[in-house]
């Protein structure tokens, strides 16, 4: 054993806390008088005669403090707004920039339109293209819809190529 001191303090806390088990009581905190003050008025606010109003003292409390910040936002506003001068008139719609009858430009249509007919005219190049070279509209003939096979002989010798 290393530590006998330390071993007998163990035993005799672990004996402390059954004595403490078997008479029932195994924590017993102290509160501060604050702590009793705080507890003293949260167990009034919840007396179960007033547990059916507590919601609707709660919700009522909310409402009050909205109107109060209400209130306090729409003096700040009159207060910012006390200074200004300009007094609109409303009622009337502003008059028209172009009068009626009469064609507006619209800014960067003719560009739009030109890019478009040149994106079409290149389509219509490249259809052209592909019909040339891979032929798509050569015309076959009726009469001879298949190949016909000839016969044809090999040359053995090399006399025959020179």
């Amino acid at each position: 054993m290393r530590d006998p001191r330390g071993k007998a303090r163990r035993a005799s806390a672990v004996e402390a806390w059954r004595r403490a088990e078997e008479e029932g009581r195994t924590f017993a905190p102290r509160l501060s008088a604050a702590s009793e003050a705080i507890a003293a008025r949260v167990t009034d606010r919840l007396h179960p005669a007033d547990q059916a109003t507590l919601s609707e003292r709660v919700q009522a409390e909310m409402r009050e403090k909205a109107a109060r910040r209400a209130a306090a936002l729409a003096e700040r506003e009159e207060e910012a707004l006390a200074g200004c001068t300009f007094a609109p008139t409303p009622g009337r719609p502003p008059p028209p920039r172009v009068p009626p009858g009469e064609a507006r430009a619209i800014k960067g249509l003719s560009r739009h339109l030109e890019r478009k007919e040149l994106a079409r005219r290149r389509e219509e190049e490249q259809r052209a293209r592909e019909a040339k070279a891979f032929n798509t509209a050569a015309v076959r003939s009726t009469t001879t819809p298949f190949t016909v096979p000839c016969p044809f002989s090999l040359s053995q010798s090399r006399a025959a190529y020179a």
